[in-house]
């Protein structure tokens, strides 16, 4: 069955089952609640809805693992998206800081 007409990627279920998470090709994470059919034997697909735009770059898409995360319930979300330039502190990583001391 399809769920989108305009393609889409990453798709999780929520843990109970009751909704599809992809994320559209333009960008946004959207939500397809599913449910069984009336006759048990089939299911019934709603209209998919955008949840929020994910910003989700190419550049920061890990092969193996999703760029997002949904909790179980399927109201709060992790992203792994990209960020603008803010011109702020650049981050230092000192390695083996214990043998100075």
């Amino acid at each position: 069955m399809q769920i989108s007409t305009k393609g889409g990627d990453e798709p999780q279920w929520r843990s109970d089952g009751a909704e599809l998470f992809y994320l559209a090709l333009d960008g946004r994470l959207m939500a397809t609640p599913i449910k069984p059919a009336a006759d048990h034997q089939s299911i019934d697909v709603g209209q998919p809805v955008p949840l929020f735009g994910a910003q989700v770059g190419m550049v920061v898409r890990p092969i193996l693992a999703g760029s997002y995360v949904a909790s179980t319930d399927g109201q709060r979300f992790l992203v792994n998206r990209l960020l603008r330039d803010t011109g702020g502190t650049p981050l230092r990583v000192v390695l083996n800081w214990s043998a100075g001391q």
